[in-house]
């Protein structure tokens, strides 16, 4: 990593750690970034499509962790008053898939892809 990052606010870990393979596309995009260095970004086709399988690691963390982490991945001051993802929120994303929240950044369209014991899994691309 070239740039620390602070990482969520609540230091606390995550509850569980897990793995799972979903329908969607990941590709790479750009040469570099300035918080990891050199390398390419990820980034997940929000639209399902059986042939395509990607492998991820789930981090069982709060509502509050993951908009910190979504505010850092976009550029943002983390700030836990900023309703830019809150319950609302979670509930449109649950409902339509994928809301674009954050237009200045490179992660800013949160997606779920599903859930696990009732809990939305979430990712951001």
């Amino acid at each position: 990593m070239k740039k620390a990052c602070v990482g969520a606010m609540d230091k606390t870990p995550p509850k569980e750690t897990t793995w799972g393979t979903f329908p969607n596309r990941l590709f790479f995009g750009r040469e570099s970034t300035v918080t990891w260095g050199e390398g390419g970004s990820a980034f997940l086709n929000p639209l399902t499509n059986l042939s395509d399988q990607t492998h991820m690691c789930f981090y069982r963390i709060t509502l509050e962790q993951f908009k910190d982490v979504l505010f850092q991945e976009n550029g943002m001051k983390v700030d836990s008053d900023s309703p830019l993802f809150d319950l609302s929120a979670l509930q449109l994303v649950q409902s339509n898939v994928s809301i674009p929240l954050a237009k200045s950044g490179w992660y800013g369209n949160v997606v779920c892809v599903g859930k696990e014991s009732d809990i939305p899994i979430l990712t951001m691309t």
